[in-house]
């Protein structure tokens, strides 16, 4: 008899004999559900009550004959696979069980199987590499993403999902000791279409696309990573982040003799109008160096921080937070100077520096940044407010 293979990783499939049906069908998600549940639990006979605390437990009509509904339907659902007259779905004595003629190849067992045989540590390098390689290419997804919302499947989701980020972490961890980045960049941006909060995913990123000398794709990435955590976490760049933040604007400087081709580059969007924005750790550069220059030549400069609440004094929604934010950065272009140096310090709040000014002047230039965003975003339930320090 043909093996069945089943596939509930990324996608719910059963094929058998050259036949197949998925969970793309348009099929009750109960059948479904039902169906899962057996080839979860197919090394066991499973009760008339085990299955009706899993899958009818908020369910106050009669739940014995639902459940032999369902296995009916469920049982005719499977019927284009050409199964055998008993099918692959027995029931004695109040208790249903996978037929154990049918034997079965389920992704999600091969891919710890294979998991735990990379861990042996009798295994060469290679060789681990190799199992974790083809572990990872079974995981199309997590644990049947159409049932995510049933209770039964948290638990089993979450155990694999923890498998397979795991393994992908330890399978870099090798991959970076053979230097191989081009195949960590690969196996990561697979990870990243799974689970994008994974902080250490975008980390490892990062830094393969630094040491495969992709800065671009690595500053790209850093911007996008920052913004997934922020915008889906609350969360600002770690420590670590914003390190690789300055690895690679330090190592991107290709070894370059003449002036001219330099100064082209450092002329590179100069001539944007407004304010000078940049991202928070050269805000920092540059405030230590204009703190120098400060105590040499007796100049004045105020540190001003923005802070943008809503009209209860807590930080807004984090779906609405970024669209004030991006309304707030347009009138700081339009009221600041192209020396003034402005930087996002969190995720509803700017830090600016203004050079040059007094104190009065700094309050002026603020009180006109909170009056235009009143006049021109009237609608927005925000408060702005301010605070100046001379540097």
């Amino acid at each position: 008899m043909p093996i069945m293979k089943i596939s509930v990783l990324g996608k719910f499939s059963i094929e058998y004999n050259g036949h197949i049906i998925s969970d793309d069908l348009n099929r009750s998600k109960k059948m479904w559900n039902l169906l899962a549940f057996i080839v979860i639990n197919h090394k066991s006979a499973i009760t008339q009550s085990r299955f009706i605390d899993a899958l009818w437990s908020n369910d106050n009509s009669n739940p014995v004959n639902a459940l032999k509904t369902q296995l009916f339907r469920t049982r005719e659902m499977l019927k284009p696979l050409g199964l055998e007259e008993d099918g692959c779905i027995l029931s004695s004595r109040g208790a249903y069980s996978w037929n154990p003629e049918y034997e079965i190849v389920l992704d999600a067992e091969v891919f710890e199987e294979l998991v735990r045989d990379a861990e042996t540590s009798s295994l060469s390098t290679q060789d681990k590499i190799n199992k974790y390689l083809e572990a990872l290419q079974l995981y199309e997804g997590d644990f049947i993403p159409k049932l995510s919302g049933e209770v039964w499947t948290i638990p089993i989701s979450a155990r694999y999902h923890s498998i397979y980020l795991d393994a992908v972490k330890k399978l870099c961890s090798l991959l970076d000791n053979e230097n191989d980045c081009e195949t960590i960049i690969k196996v990561i941006l697979k990870a990243i279409e799974i689970d994008n909060l994974d902080e250490t995913l975008h980390c490892i990123l990062i830094t393969a696309y630094i040491r495969c000398d992709r800065y671009k794709d690595a500053l790209d990435h850093y911007d996008s990573a920052t913004g997934i955590l922020y915008r889906n976490l609350g969360v600002n760049p770690s420590e670590e982040l914003r390190a690789l933040y300055s690895q690679i604007m330090d190592t991107q400087k290709s070894l370059e003799t003449d002036l001219v081709i330099i100064q082209e580059h450092l002329m590179e969007n100069s001539l944007d109008n407004g304010a000078f924005f940049c991202e928070y750790g050269y805000f920092v550069k540059t405030y230590q160096l204009t703190k120098r220059r400060l105590e040499r030549l007796g100049l004045s400069t105020y540190l001003c921080l923005v802070t943008l609440q809503s009209d209860k004094g807590k930080t807004p929604e984090l779906s609405k937070l970024d669209a004030y934010m991006a309304k707030l950065m347009e009138i700081l272009k339009l009221s600041l100077r192209n020396g003034d140096v402005v930087s996002k310090y969190s995720g509803a709040q700017y830090i600016l520096m203004l050079p040059c000014v007094n104190f009065e002047n700094a309050e002026m230039v603020m009180n006109r940044i909170l009056s235009k965003y009143k006049k021109k975003f009237r609608t927005d339930k925000v408060i702005l407010s301010y605070k100046i320090k001379e540097i």
